[in-house]
């Protein structure tokens, strides 16, 4: 299974339809469920499995060729796990192993016979500040239409057959199989046409592969670029950050997009079959159907279309541990890293919020109008400091 999840003009649909002819029946509507958008834009619904009541957490992860739990969850629900396999992520190679024959219930929608992965998803908790027990990807969508509404933060289940769709929006013809992908033109030094893969787990706007960068010339030797650090399934992984001049998926257009490169040491993206892939800081902006049976994504605009990107660069990443939310990897010469900012700080407030929560505390850090003032305790003593964050433009 690959896993690519990481962690980093106003359009309305219509409500006239057209329908996409097949020859198998009609769709049927069987059921919805609530999600909530997390930080980067990626999706989270609430869940159980088999007999058990207690609630969990899945993300929605078009790049998760499978579906998978937590490795603690699975223990404490007494799974049973078969063979070994090796999982890929953007940090590295990891051994996990399956659990067969369990039944995913989503608001009174049951999917029954799925194999799940088992893995370690205590990173995930750490970077969201919510328990992660699983993601959703592959296994459940390939059974189902699947639609996500980005402005109800609602997504609706179908069955497979002759379906209906938004007049206003386009289809994507993709490469399907257990990971989406389809072609996309990127610009900035030079203009470059390359298939990405479609990450709906993915916390951030785009990723390059370096390969790809170099051998595109995509971008000069002068172009700025920020050292930062991303997290996703396998670990952590520094990498480089700066903004593409122009993207464009079909007939949509974003300028000045936020980017990340890596060396992809493990051939995660796949290079050269892929070049990078596309992740939920662009994808949110859309309301998307999923049809897996057809090899079909439709996007429709929607009012996050126009949302701006944020460009602020602060130089390091946060962690929840218990209670805590804590400093990490403070890039040297960074805004942080100049305040005085350390690793292992405990961060009690930003900006007079005191509340906690690392999704809220990671908007004001990417904020380039005003200075991030922050109450940090240190040695159990408490240390103000701040500094304003640089624009990566």
């Amino acid at each position: 299974m690959r896993m690519l999840l990481l962690y980093l003009t106003t359009f309305w649909a219509s409500s006239v339809f057209c329908q996409l002819k097949k020859d198998d029946g009609t769709s049927s509507y069987l059921g919805s469920t609530p999600f909530q958008t997390l930080s980067g834009g990626v999706v989270m619904v609430t869940g159980t499995l088999d007999g058990w009541r207690d609630s969990l957490h899945f993300i929605l992860d078009t790049g998760s060729g499978g579906i998978s739990i937590d490795s603690s969850k699975a223990s404490s629900m007494g799974f049973i796990s078969s063979e070994s396999i090796r999982l890929s992520g953007i940090g590295g190679l990891k051994e996990t192993s399956m659990s067969n024959q369990h039944t995913l219930h989503l608001n009174g929608i049951s999917t029954s016979n799925l194999n799940f992965h088992i893995y370690d998803y205590r990173l995930l908790s750490s970077i969201y500040g919510v328990e992660i027990d699983g993601v959703i990807g592959y296994a459940f969508f390939s059974r189902y239409i699947i639609h996500l509404d980005h402005e109800k933060n609602i997504m609706s289940i179908f069955s497979k057959g002759l379906h209906t769709y938004p007049k206003k929006g386009r289809f994507f013809q993709t490469g399907l199989g257990a990971v989406p992908t389809f072609p996309i033109v990127i610009s900035d030094n030079t203009t470059t046409k390359h298939p990405f893969y479609f990450d709906s787990g993915a916390g951030l706007a785009v990723l390059l592969n370096a390969d790809y960068c170099s051998d595109s010339s995509i971008f000069t030797n002068q172009k700025k670029r920020f050292t930062t650090r991303a997290e996703g399934v396998g670990g952590k992984k520094r990498m480089q950050l700066t903004t593409l001049k122009k993207f464009t998926l079909g007939s949509f257009v974003f300028r000045d997009v936020p980017t990340y490169i890596f060396n992809d040491e493990f051939g995660v993206i796949g290079y050269p079959a892929q070049g990078g892939l596309l992740g939920n800081e662009i994808l949110r902006r859309f309301n998307i159907i999923l049809n897996y049976q057809e090899d079909l994504i439709h996007l429709t605009p929607n009012i996050h279309y126009n949302d701006p990107f944020e460009y602020g660069y602060s130089g390091f990443s946060m962690l929840v541990e218990g209670e805590d939310v804590l400093v990490e990897d403070v890039i040297t010469d960074s805004p942080a890293h100049s305040s005085g900012l350390r690793s292992g700080d405990i961060i009690v407030g930003i900006n007079g919020d005191f509340s906690g929560n690392i999704q809220i505390y990671r908007t004001m850090i990417q904020e380039t109008e005003k200075p991030v003032k922050l109450l940090v305790k240190r040695n159990n003593e408490l240390l103000e400091m701040s500094f304003r964050p640089i624009s990566i433009l």
